[in-house]
């Protein structure tokens, strides 16, 4: 008897259903029972809220809000509208609830993507500072290469003029201490003098004996007494005793020519430097080309979570907060998203919800950093 009641409970559930209609996507079921369309609304405008399969019909159309448009007319809601700062394009036509906006070319230094089949990408890649192949980054290339000779002239004409000023220093140094010595000697030939003209008014004079002369039997002759002439001293010995605390001026040439450097050691480490920055440089234009060939095409998304770490890890430092900010530049993040960014996390997350950035135009940008090992970070997630 129960099982009996249940199956016509279950009968009476399924020709209900059966009879209630389906209304279709721009349809709302009726208190009635029937299917009635949903209220159209205009280019530049929206319901208020959604209206299909059933649901719906108590909206009413109202204004897309800024940023938004709609075209058409329909139920559908107003679309985003495109952001061509963020592709890296010039803006042709600004966006408008009617209507979308319209980028045009690439903005200057940066290029097209083509993909394989031939066809343009929408965003636009920076150019890179060493690119010969893209026509619109040659003109950077040959702006950056006059630059570079520039200074190199300017340093060219610097270092002749320190090393003439060092000479002129060491020559006063040496002049100074040549005519301190002249100096010297000159004081010590004058004191000379002085003690030569003392020695000679010691020397007593032997005068005639006015009464007239004497005879031999009345001379009386002093008993002979051994005088020992004074040992005269040196002049030198005798400047020493009385200048024993003066500064020989000799010990100043002394002193500047141990403090002269040779000039060479500058050149040497100069040279090492410039042949450490070379390798460098050979070895991410070879990560880069590495990335391009086997990435192409392929999202930051793609990144595992591991290589984001420690991207994060190498950029996030309180040293690399600059190349934070200019790896977002490069990439054509807005300033004022740039000014909210607190880490790589951040960057990352705006660029795969907001844009449609490319592994190998992260490469691109992080080449522009002064830090190798983020571009050698991303090659070893492509590779293995």
């Amino acid at each position: 008897m129960e099982a009996c009641l249940y199956a016509a409970l279950l009968l009476v559930c399924y020709m209900q259903v059966k009879s209630e209609a389906i209304c279709d996507e721009t349809e709302f079921l009726h208190l009635n029972g029937s299917c009635v369309a949903c209220l159209l609304c205009g280019p530049g405008m929206q319901l208020s809220e959604d209206c299909g399969f059933g649901d719906g019909g108590a909206g009413v159309c109202i204004l897309c809000e800024e940023g938004r448009f709609s075209a058409d007319t329909g139920v559908g809601p107003c679309m985003r509208c495109t952001q061509c700062d963020l592709l890296n394009r010039l803006e042709e036509t600004r966006c408008s609830p009617t209507g979308d906006a319209r980028c045009g070319q690439c903005l200057s230094g940066h290029y097209e993507l083509r993909s394989m089949t031939g066809a343009v990408e929408l965003p636009c890649v920076p150019c890179s500072s060493r690119d010969m192949i893209h026509k619109e980054c040659l003109h950077l290339t040959a702006q950056k290469a006059k630059g570079e000779t520039a200074v190199t002239m300017t340093m060219d004409l610097e270092e002749p003029k320190e090393q003439r000023v060092k000479e002129n220093k060491i020559s006063m140094v040496l002049i100074s201490s040549a005519a301190a010595s002249s100096l010297f000697l000159l004081a010590l030939l004058f004191w000379a003098f002085l003690v030569s003209a003392e020695r000679f008014k010691q020397i007593p004079k032997h005068c005639p004996d006015p009464e007239g002369l004497m005879s031999a039997d009345g001379l009386q002759l002093p008993a002979p007494t051994e005088r020992t002439a004074p040992q005269p001293q040196s002049p030198a010995k005798m400047f020493l005793s009385g200048h024993e605390k003066e500064v020989h001026p000799t010990s100043i040439v002394i002193n500047v020519t141990t403090n002269i450097k040779p000039s060479g050691q500058k050149k040497d480490c100069s040279s090492q430097e410039a042949q450490q920055s070379s390798c460098s440089m050979e070895e991410m234009e070879k990560n880069l080309q590495t990335i391009w060939e086997k990435a192409q095409g392929q999202t930051i998304e793609t990144l595992d979570y591991d290589s984001v770490q420690d991207l994060s890890l190498l950029l996030d430092s309180v040293n690399n907060s600059c190349a934070l900010r200019k790896l977002g530049r490069s990439l054509g993040v807005p300033p004022q998203v740039i000014a909210h960014l607190k880490g790589f996390q951040d960057l990352f997350q705006y660029l795969c919800t907001s844009s449609y950035t490319l592994l190998p135009q992260l490469a691109q940008a992080a080449a522009l950093l002064p830090h190798p090992e983020v571009v050698a970070r991303i090659h070893r997630a492509v590779t293995t």
